[in-house]
């Protein structure tokens, strides 16, 4: 997951693209859920406090 949130902050964060909107597309819940599980969110998102 961090690679993941690394990849996302750095293309956000891009010079190239401070003047577009950006669609962010959930794709693969199923692992997404299956990790959430296994890993707690406030690991990895310090405010977190929902269940």
């Amino acid at each position: 997951m961090h690679e993941a949130l690394y990849l996302y902050e750095s293309m956000v964060n891009s010079h190239w693209f401070t003047h577009m909107s950006i669609i962010f597309f959930l794709t693969k819940i199923d692992l997404f859920k299956a990790k959430v599980g296994e890993v707690p969110l406030a690991e990895y998102f310090s405010g977190y406090t929902g269940g």
